[in-house]
């Protein structure tokens, strides 16, 4: 009888040890980074919440053909981006500017007046890592009738970050490369009086309720109101980073667009205060030209935070920007 109890002890003793590890397991499962892609997106979760959706099946019909990412959740759970495509269709109110698919990466002109803010196809051709905290995608343009396909070669990589203060982030390289048979032309555009502006490398369209509510903050400190508008330079600005917070529900909530300081021409940051949008573009007086065999890479980190600007420690996450950090705690 006490042989038979003892074992009955050791037994469950065992399966006591056996629940605690796999707990522990299931626990150890939600830290960190996880990817989880199938046909059309790779969901992203942060310590096993939704963090966002990186959308890369392009969508036949749609006003631009491009990948995206939507939504973009704060750590509490709340969309702080918006698809003004799903609003069209949804019909719901503010669904101005179908093509403003929450954030996303392209130009408004290259070679022969393509138009890729709009219209021309970003075709993707494979994922080369979806691992651990990290995404890397290979992407052809395509050009026109009169110019070769591709006209453009892309590389994609995104690191995905979890901060100590609770913000979420992602860091981005993005690479340019001729595509075949012809030098890679990108030539800049005239805006708000300056006439070197290749436009535009990364947008966000906002949550309107953010937008609505917005202020802009620069690394210099100045704010910009919504509403009234910053006096000088109103709608672009040379900044290491740009945020824009603003409420949604009576909670803060913000984005912030850093530059890498290595970047190899500087970044001009432009709100578009009638529609609510962050831009990232680049100055590069004569504009860009690529020769076969040559590539630009442009390097950027975007937060996405709780509370304002100076909560957000932005200046922080800026020095940090390149150095080695873990994506989660």
């Amino acid at each position: 009888m006490k042989t038979r109890w003892i074992a009955a002890a050791w037994l469950i003793l065992g399966l006591a040890a056996s629940a605690a590890t796999q707990e522990g397991a299931e626990k150890a499962a939600l830290k960190g980074v996880r990817l989880t892609q199938d046909e059309s997106k790779i969901r992203v979760e942060i310590n096993g919440q939704h963090f966002m959706d990186y959308n890369y099946g392009v969508e036949e019909g749609a006003p631009t053909l491009t990948q995206f990412f939507y939504p973009l959740k704060a750590p509490d759970g709340t969309n702080v981006a918006s698809d003004q495509y799903a609003r069209q269709k949804a019909r719901l109110p503010g669904s101005d500017h179908p093509h403003q698919r929450a954030l996303r990466f392209s130009h408004l002109h290259m070679n022969l007046g393509r138009d890729y803010w709009h219209q021309a196809r970003h075709h993707h051709l494979r994922f080369t890592k979806v691992d651990g905290d990290t995404v890397i995608e290979e992407l052809e343009w395509e050009g026109d009738a009169k110019a070769p396909k591709p006209e453009l070669r892309e590389q994609r990589e995104f690191r995905f970050l979890a901060f100590p203060d609770g913000a979420r982030g992602m860091d981005v390289s993005l690479t340019y490369r001729p595509g075949a048979g012809a030098p890679l032309k990108i030539r800049p555009m005239s805006w708000a009086g300056q006439n070197d502006l290749i436009f535009a490398v990364m947008v966000i369209r906002v949550a309107p309720e953010l937008g609505d509510s917005g202020v802009v903050t620069l690394a210099s400190g100045k704010t910009i109101d919504a509403k009234r508008g910053g006096g000088e330079s109103l709608e672009i600005w040379k900044a290491p980073w740009i945020d824009i917070s603003g409420t949604i529900q009576g909670k803060k909530y913000g984005i912030a667009f850093i530059a890498h300081p290595q970047n190899p021409y500087p970044t001009v940051w432009r709100r578009d205060y009638l529609y609510w949008g962050i831009q990232a573009s680049i100055e590069a007086k004569g504009g860009l030209q690529l020769e076969e065999g040559q590539a630009v890479t442009l390097r950027y980190r975007v937060v996405v935070h709780q509370g304002d600007a100076a909560s957000a420690k932005l200046e922080e996450k800026a020095r940090n920007l390149g150095q080695p950090e873990k994506a989660a705690e």
